[in-house]
């Protein structure tokens, strides 16, 4: 017999990679994928017009035990109304605003934690203190690149 159901988060942390992947139910068809090497992805198993499907939830611990059944939710309506949910993520995925192509985006914050946040066009960077830490350290010590026309 497999891993008693998720009930509570104490449960996800209770869960160890084992040498094959497996699945833990969360409840009416979310489960959670424990993977080798520890990584957990949320899961939903549904039907629509006959065909089995599964709609991806995210990572954990980045989306929580609350935040997959909410979205295991939100799911379950859209299958009442005759919606395909991953359709539905995909579609929202491309009515996103994108940035403005001849719109140079890059963006630096610097959180009191010390943490540093880099944000390009097409990715979104996050550094951790000991990691910022050290690019400072590694920028104060490179040299300046010497600009044309200056002596």
């Amino acid at each position: 017999m497999g891993p008693h159901p998720i009930k509570n988060p104490e449960d996800i942390k209770a869960l160890q990679p084992q040498e094959k992947p497996y699945k833990v139910s969360a409840g009416r068809s979310l489960f959670l994928i424990v993977m080798p090497q520890g990584s957990m992805y949320w899961r939903m198993k549904y039907r629509l017009h006959g065909r089995e499907k599964q709609l991806s939830i995210g990572v954990y611990p980045e989306v929580s035990l609350f935040q997959a059944l909410e979205a295991r939710d939100q799911a379950r309506l859209l299958l009442k109304d005759g919606i395909d949910p991953v359709e539905a993520k995909r579609n929202a995925r491309k009515d996103r605003i994108k940035p403005e192509k001849d719109k140079n985006t890059f963006r630096l914050e610097l959180d009191r934690a010390g943490e540093l946040t880099i944000e390009t066009e097409t990715r979104i960077l996050r550094l951790t203190t000991p990691q910022t830490n050290a690019l400072r350290s590694f920028l104060i010590a490179s040299p300046a690149p010497k600009q044309p026309g200056r002596r």
